[in-house]
């Protein structure tokens, strides 16, 4: 039970992440990306774990993380969590990295994790 309030949490704030994506040069991918994280976590709080959907997009953003998370060297926190305006391409680089970690540590959870 408490996995499904988990996911309706996250689910919430996957629709919050996608809300603000539309201003983004390349919405369309993050719009994407968030809106299934989003679809899966409000599936997995209804009782319908999609396991392979999420396996999927657990793999995927992982992978993808893995190319833009070594920006991190190049910036503080205090840039990260700052203005959320774009001040740098590493910035938001590094930024964009962080959210896909985000989407795939949730998402093995949902791969691994029985929500019924």
């Amino acid at each position: 039970m408490w996995l499904r309030l988990i996911a309706a949490g996250m689910g919430v704030l996957f629709l919050g992440f996608t809300s603000v994506q539309f201003n983004d040069p390349d919405w369309a991918l993050w719009v994407g990306v968030y809106g299934v994280s989003a679809l899966l976590s409000f599936a997995a709080s209804a009782g319908h774990g999609w396991t392979s959907m999420s396996a999927l997009l657990c793999l995927g953003t992982l992978a993808w993380s893995a190319t833009l998370l070594p920006q991190l060297r190049h910036v503080t926190v205090a840039e990260i969590f700052g203005p959320a305006a774009m001040e740098s391409q590493t910035i938001e680089e590094a930024r964009e990295g962080l959210g896909l970690l985000i989407v795939s540590l949730w998402s093995a959870v949902l791969w691994i994790a029985p929500t019924r």
